[in-house]
């Protein structure tokens, strides 16, 4: 081998070492992203767009200006930053940092640490198991013991009568349901967010069985005009008539929320966020009652009755409303959230009153008319009117943080609605007993259209999950 090969191959071996720790130097001089990423959170500077714009106010500031590592370099080339030690009146901070982030507000030499939520967009899906307040309804189903003579059977304030149906807690049963939230902070500050959540309660049933088979005396009470008394319509009497009655009541509730957020005030872990938007609520009740009769004596022997009287309500309110929502950091994994919301506007109810009775003789013809027992032409018919009211809501949330932004909820909710129309209110059960089918109206128009209305309110549990991003 030649001199000269051999003396350029000790050249290349003495340069490589230095080349690689030229290119190290080159390395470690070059700028370095201003920060560090730590699992899914970033510790480091606050980007120049959100630096001295307004936002959440620091739950936790840099006594004096932090420690910082490679403190000759410049704040490019800082990425790391000692921060336990300067914190004011808060424990120290857990390494895991556990859904937040750190920044600082200033440049290195100010030495203010900012911790706040990164995320920009949260979604919660909730199950409730709820109970709401239950319907009332006037006297509907009596009975008698038997012996009793016909003028008396079922009559109210007669002796022995009992009263089978009358409830002021039709459809109040736990029920299951379902609410979504969606939000959103509209900039990188969280100053202004939106967030709209929807509320949905099954459909809540409650129903009462009747017939010969049960009491030997079945009977529905109503007051009579004409005689000016307490009379009633027999559905089971030994040896005059037979028969069977059903009542059903059900009740549904749903509504939405859309709302502007705005931070108020923070301290401590605590802030506090003001609410304003819109509400709308919708209520809707049903009570009917079908019964089915057959005379076994007298000219209509073998004759038979059908009939039924519904009532319908539906009330949508739609409000403004403004209210509170606090957020409390227990700690790394848990935190409390508590809400006071009220909604001023107007609710629109809706009535419907319908009824109908088929009258079949032996020979098979039938006859239809429009009208039942407590439905009559003097209240059939749809209503509709308008009125002030208010909602509020209050609640609380206990939320565990479980990973990469999820967290399972458990709270509690109580929510009031001022005037609403309920199905059993809207029953009269005095009746001008000329009209009752096939006869003409003489006298005072009853049954009437009460429109009465009442309170309203819905409670219970909610179990659900919330991803923040």
């Amino acid at each position: 081998m030649s001199t000269r090969r051999v003396a350029l191959i000790a050249s290349l071996c003495l340069l490589a070492p230095l080349s690689v720790a030229l290119a190290q130097s080159e390395s470690d001089a070059a700028p370095q992203t201003p920060g560090v990423q730590h699992g899914d959170k970033f510790i480091g500077f606050v980007p120049a767009h959100l630096k001295g714009k307004p936002g959440r106010q620091p739950s936790r500031q840099i006594a004096r200006e932090p420690s910082i590592a490679n403190a000759g370099e410049s704040s490019a080339n800082v990425t790391t930053v000692a921060y336990q030690e300067y914190i004011l009146g808060d424990p120290p901070l857990p390494p895991g940092l556990e859904g937040e982030v750190i920044g600082l507000t200033e440049d290195v030499k100010g030495g203010k640490l900012w911790i706040g939520d990164s995320s920009c967009y949260w979604a919660r899906a909730e199950y409730l198991l709820w109970w709401t307040q239950g319907m009332s309804t006037p006297p509907l189903v009596t009975t008698s013991p038997l012996g009793t003579p016909q003028t008396e059977a079922g009559v109210l304030g007669q002796p022995g009568t009992t009263i089978l149906f009358e409830n002021g807690d039709l459809a109040d049963g736990s029920r299951s349901g379902g609410r979504f939230t969606f939000g959103k902070w509209l900039d990188p500050e969280h100053c202004n967010g939106i967030e709209v959540n929807y509320l949905t309660l099954g459909r809540e049933t409650d129903s009462f069985n009747a017939s010969l088979n049960q009491f030997n005396i079945l009977a529905r009470p109503f007051f009579d005009t004409v005689g000016a008394a307490e009379d009633s319509r027999l559905i089971a009497f030994p040896g005059l008539v037979q028969g069977a009655l059903n009542v059903a009541a059900s009740t549904q509730l749903q509504g939405f929320e859309v709302l502007y957020r705005r931070p108020g005030c923070e301290s401590w872990g605590c802030h506090l966020d003001w609410v304003v938007g819109y509400r709308f609520a919708e209520l809707k009740d049903r009570l009917r009652i079908d019964e089915s009769t057959a005379s076994l004596t007298g000219p209509t022997a073998g004759t038979t009755f059908d009939l039924f009287d519904q009532f319908d309500t539906r009330n949508t309110f739609n409000g403004a409303e403004f209210g509170l929502v606090g957020d409390w950091q227990i700690d790394n994994c848990w935190s409390c959230e508590a809400l006071a919301k009220v909604a001023i506007g107007g609710t629109t109810y809706r009535a419907g009153i319908s009824g109908q009775t088929i009258t079949t003789d032996v020979a098979g013809a039938s006859t239809t008319a429009q009208s039942g027992l407590l439905a009559q032409g003097t209240n059939i018919g749809n209503y509709q009117w308008d009125d002030f009211a208010s909602m509020a809501e209050f609640g609380i949330t206990l939320r565990r943080e479980l990973a990469c932004g999820l967290a399972a909820t458990f709270g509690y909710n109580f929510l009031y609605w001022s005037n609403v129309a309920r199905a059993g209110d809207q029953v009269d059960t005095t009746i001008n007993t000329s009209q009752i089918p096939l006869g003409t109206l003489t006298g005072v128009a009853r049954p009437a259209f009460p429109r009465r209305t009442d309170d309203f309110w819905a409670q219970g549990l909610r179990f659900g999950l919330e991803y923040r991003y």
